[in-house]
C-alpha cells in the first residue's frame, strides 16, 4: 500500500509540475504574442489615396512597462482597399502584427464618399472583421487634418481623452452610437443619432445630428 501512495505521490507531482511547465509557457507565448503585435487605439478612416478606396489613420498605443502609464499614441496612415491589405501593409513595413481588438473609437471623415453606399458598405466591412467589437464607439470627424495635427501633439493619450469625453457623455444621457447602432439603423432603415467631433479651442466636443437610414 505504502508502494502505491509513493507511486500515487509522484504521479500527482509529475502533473503538477507539468501543468505548472504550460502555464509558463502559456504565459511566455503571451509575452512575445504582445511584443510581436501593435493595438491600435484610434482608428480613423477617410478617402483613400493613390487609387485605394480608404485611408486607414491609426494611433497605436505605446505601452511601457506593466503597470506604468501608457503614453501617447503613435500615427501612421495607410492607403488601402480593405481590412486584410491595411494587416499585409501594416506587417511588411512594421514587422509586428495589426491588433484592432482594442480600439477605443472609429472615426469616420469621409467627405467625398456617397454616404447612402459607401459609407454603408464600409460599415458592413467592419462589421465582418472579427476584431472591431460591435460596441465600439463610432463617430464622425469634421476637421480631420486637425484632429491627425492635435494627434500628433497630444501630451496625454488621445484614446483615453476621446474614451473619458465619451463616458461623460453617457452619464448626461447622451445616446452616443456603437457600431452596432449604426448596423442595426442600415438594416432596419431606422433612425440613429450621429455624434460627430467639433474643434474647440482646448480640444474637442461632441456634437449630434440626426442622421435618417432608408
Amino acid at each position: 500500500m505504502k508502494g502505491n501512495k509513493t507511486v500515487f505521490l509522484l504521479l500527482l507531482l509529475g502533473c503538477v509540475a507539468f501543468l505548472s511547465g504550460c502555464d509558463r509557457g502559456n504565459v511566455m507565448n503571451d509575452m512575445r504574442n504582445v511584443e510581436e503585435r501593435d493595438y491600435a487605439t484610434i482608428l480613423l478612416v477617410s478617402d483613400g489615396e493613390d487609387g485605394k478606396r480608404y485611408q486607414f489613420s491609426l494611433g497605436i498605443a505605446q505601452e511601457k512597462k506593466v503597470g506604468e502609464k501608457s503614453q501617447i499614441e503613435e500615427l501612421s496612415s495607410w492607403n488601402c482597399n480593405d481590412f486584410e491589405e491595411l494587416a499585409r501593409e501594416y506587417q511588411l513595413v512594421k514587422g509586428k502584427d495589426l491588433s484592432l481588438s482594442h480600439l477605443k473609437v472609429i472615426l469616420l471623415s469621409m467627405e467625398q464618399m456617397d454616404i447612402m453606399e459607401e459609407m454603408q458598405e464600409f460599415l458592413y466591412l467592419l462589421d465582418e472583421n472579427v476584431e472591431v467589437a460591435k460596441t465600439c464607439p463610432v463617430l464622425e470627424l469634421k476637421e480631420k487634418d486637425k484632429f491627425l495635427k492635435y494627434l500628433k501633439k497630444a501630451e496625454e493619450p488621445v484614446g483615453t481623452y476621446l474614451n473619458n469625453m465619451m463616458e461623460a457623455g453617457k452619464r448626461q444621457g447622451r445616446n452616443i452610437p456603437w457600431l452596432k447602432d449604426y448596423l442595426k439603423a442600415l438594416r432596419e432603415g431606422t433612425d440613429v443619432e450621429v455624434y460627430f467631433l467639433e474643434k474647440v479651442s482646448e480640444g474637442w466636443e461632441l456634437c449630434c445630428r440626426k442622421l435618417i437610414k432608408t
